[in-house]
């Protein structure tokens, strides 16, 4: 399970990294094509995962009552399901954040300061729950010691991160200023 996991990570990183950046080109209005199948699909493998997660867990938990005082130290592995559990939070509120479809039309949603924060909180949350599960993925596809491919995934991560906060706050500014 954990090497279907594994593999469902890293198709996950590219699906998030793509909707982060079609999001952002249509926030900045550089595009208007939507790709709500992507995100349907992206839904979908972010369910997976959180699935497995929570039974992976529930397996480390188990594991742990049987005297694996290790267990309780590693904070890395908690702020890992903190964070994902935060994230399915914040995605209910991403999902009908930015409009709906009203009599056959679709309508924007006011983008309010709450909207914002949610959606800065969603960035910083998924980046922080990525960078945390980086060298634990990383283990795991069998790259043990590359600093260097470390530092450019993390560099690359920033950029698209960098992106969405700055597409979001320009959106949120735009609203602000009709």
């Amino acid at each position: 399970m954990r090497k279907i996991n594994t593999l469902l990570t890293c198709l996950l990183i590219v699906m998030v990294l793509c909707h982060v950046m079609t999001g952002s080109f249509m926030l900045l209005g550089i595009s208007y094509v939507t790709f709500k199948p992507l995100a349907y699909f992206t839904l979908f493998l972010t369910v997976i995962h959180a699935v497995i997660g929570i039974i992976l867990t529930v397996k480390s938990l188990i594991k742990a009552r049987k005297g694996n005082s290790y267990f309780e130290l590693n904070a890395r592995f908690w702020a890992i399901r903190i964070t994902g559990v935060l994230m399915i939070v914040l995605l209910f509120f991403h999902m009908g954040m930015f409009g709906a479809k009203k009599y056959g039309r679709f309508v924007l949603n006011e983008f309010t300061p709450l909207r914002y924060i949610a959606t800065a909180l969603l960035v910083i949350t998924l980046l922080a729950h990525i960078v945390l599960g980086l060298k634990p993925l990383l283990t795991a596809l069998g790259v043990l010691s590359e600093k260097n491919r470390v530092k450019s995934l993390l560099v690359c991560l920033a950029i698209f991160f960098i992106l969405a906060f700055i597409a979001t706050t320009v959106y949120f500014i735009g609203w602000q200023l009709i």
